[in-house]
């Protein structure tokens, strides 16, 4: 660093005052002579401040060997422990005694005890810590605060504020309790019971059960019932009843409803719901809105009705069972909704059905109604109802007993694929005026035409084996697992669309990509991403069976022309990474990039 500019008197002022002695100094020179001493003494200070602290000693690294004559030695030993018998040399040996580090101070084999006369002390760590402990605290005001009390007898300390603290008195209570010569003793002095004390003496939680007259976790036997203040919320929580009943029936149960639509309403407003006149605050289940996606259980306002907290979530939604309190129609019955998971509030529709009806069921038209069973009265059909069966429903046997005779119709038969011959069948005889006759199967078939052997040339309706009809019945053929179309040797089998791309001579996966982007212009089972210029990484949807497979690839030169190279490498069964360079070996992006896969999948 260079020195401070030395000042020089810029100006002669006496002579000035010789000559004018009735005149003052002129202003202008005496403040350009102030400038440049407050430059030179401003300089001198920042001078010094490199090498001079504000405690007036020597700044930290301000000397260093090049300050230092020649004859000092800079150099000593690594310090050992001090002991006796040892040869030590001047300015070189160092050694740890006590709490402090020396340096010999002259070369002396050391006598049975230190001699502290041969010796300089370089650091007394002591002294080192007590600074430390005492710069601690005046560092920390908690500290610093009780560090500035007046110690006396029978007073307590307690913090005012931040950094601040004051003594107080300190009762023989506190005494006391303070002077405890153990834990029973202090409980004793608070006034603690013997039975808390009891419970803080046990060993374990187990003692503690004891003492308390606790179950243990393990299970025990509770003489009364235990009542739960809620339904669990959480995953671990005890079940109430009502909870385990609705969880058995499949039901998310929620707070009653005073009415249920019965027909489209405007969600808003109060207004008469079944009968009900419905007011802001109350509970409506809204079920027949022409746009079911609206359905659900709202909560009427003022203005427009909102749907309640417990259902205006899509997951709220799937076994929701709720109960209406009043209605013409509604009253005391259950609806469940019947939505499946997955939907979404306010576009998906919501379906509710009814679950419920104590006290709705009445009986009539032959029907008695017990209880909760219903049974059909003594001669309660009459001829006049079965006269009022639908058309061609029919009464009989389907299961196999006699005793389970029901209602059927044609198609609601049991299908029997392959009837036997002695199997019987019901049919109406044209030539007998439509009268109800049977055949068996045997019957039947023998009375129909045996039909062609070969359909090769046939042409119009005709059927085969007398079963079968082209005009009115579809030929199927059997198609070749993925195994067959691999291995390419059965003769019996066909190659359809849904198998076709299992035969090892069709491309599991091929495409064109933008070089430049690596957009898909065209291609088949996979995704690509351009991951730097002339790298792409190939995924397929569905991979390969392994890393063995065919890939070819071409590309479209880029703008500037020329030969391209194109590589295929860090193949695995579900991805490729295909590069492409210039012919001078550099990572270029060609116009469009192609490529087609062949292997086992």
């Amino acid at each position: 660093m260079s020195y401070p500019t030395k000042y020089n008197r810029q100006y002669d002022y006496v002579s000035y005052q010789n000559s004018n002695p009735t005149r003052p100094l002129p202003a202008t020179k005496v403040n350009a002579d102030l400038n440049f001493v407050q430059q030179s003494t401003t300089e001198i200070i920042d001078f010094l401040k490199k090498s001079i602290r504000a405690d007036g000693k020597i700044m930290n690294a301000a000397i260093g060997r090049d300050q230092i004559d020649p004859s000092v030695n800079l150099g000593f030993t690594p310090p050992t422990e001090w002991e006796a018998g040892v040869l030590y040399t001047a300015n070189t040996s160092t050694v740890f005694y006590g709490d402090a580090f020396y340096s010999a101070l002259v070369t002396h084999t050391s006598a049975g005890s230190f001699d502290p006369s041969k010796w300089v002390l370089i650091a007394d760590f002591q002294a080192i810590a007590d600074e430390a402990a005492l710069a601690a605290i005046n560092s920390d005001p908690n500290l610093h605060a009780i560090s500035l009390l007046t110690s006396a007898a029978d007073k307590g300390i307690v913090f005012t504020g931040a950094g601040t603290a004051m003594t107080f008195d300190l009762s023989a209570y506190g005494r006391s309790l303070s002077g405890a010569a153990d834990a029973s003793t202090a409980l004793t002095t608070l006034g603690v019971s013997t039975f808390v004390k009891t419970v803080l003496d046990d060993a374990d939680g187990a003692a503690v059960m004891t003492t308390i007259g606790a179950l243990p976790k393990a299970g025990g036997t509770m003489t009364g019932a235990l009542v739960l203040a809620a339904d669990p919320a959480a995953p671990l929580q005890a079940a109430t009843k009502q909870y385990v009943d609705a969880v058995a029936q499949g039901l998310d149960t929620k707070a009653s409803v005073i009415a249920a639509t019965t027909a489209n309403i405007t969600l808003s407003a109060p207004q008469t719901i079944d009968g009900i006149a419905v007011i802001a605050g109350d509970r409506v289940l809204v079920k027949n809105q022409s746009t079911a996606s609206q359905n659900g259980i709202y909560l009427v306002a003022a203005g427009a009705w909102t749907r309640t907290t417990d259902a205006d979530a899509w997951a709220e939604l799937p076994g929701a069972f709720v109960f209406v309190e009043k209605g013409t129609i509604n009253a005391d019955c259950g609806f469940v909704c019947t939505v499946d998971a997955g939907g979404t509030i306010g576009s998906t529709n919501v379906t509710f059905a009814q679950f419920s009806g104590a006290g709705t069921y009445s009986a009539t038209g032959g029907v008695t109604l017990t209880g909760t069973q219903f049974s059909i009265t003594t001669n309660g059909i009459t001829n006049a109802m079965r006269a009022q069966m639908a058309a061609f429903t029919l009464k009989g046997n389907i299961t196999g007993s006699l005793a389970n005779e029901a209602d059927f119709t044609i198609g609601s038969l049991p299908h029997k694929t392959v009837p036997a011959g002695s199997d019987v069948v019901m049919f109406q005889d044209q030539a007998a005026s439509g009268a109800l006759k049977y055949a068996t199967w045997a019957e039947v078939i023998g009375g129909v035409a045996s039909g062609v052997s070969s359909i090769d040339g046939q042409t119009g309706a005709f059927t085969i084996g007398g079963l079968l009809s082209r005009a009115t019945n579809l030929l199927q053929v059997l198609a070749g697992t993925k195994s067959e179309q691999q291995t390419g040797t059965s003769n019996i089998v066909a190659v359809t669309p849904a198998r076709q791309q299992d035969h090892d001579s069709a491309a599991k996966a091929w495409g064109s990509v933008v070089g430049s982007s690596g957009a898909i212009l065209a291609g088949y089972n996979f995704s690509v991403s351009r991951t730097g210029t002339g790298v792409f990484v190939v995924t397929f949807t569905v991979p390969f069976a392994s890393a063995n497979y065919s890939t070819i690839t071409t590309c479209e030169a880029g703008l500037g022309g020329g030969s391209f190279s194109v590589v295929a490498s860090g193949k695995t069964a579900s991805s490729v990474t295909i590069a492409t360079y210039n012919t001078a070996n550099t990572l270029t992006d060609p116009i469009n990039l192609s490529f087609t896969c062949f292997g086992r999948q």
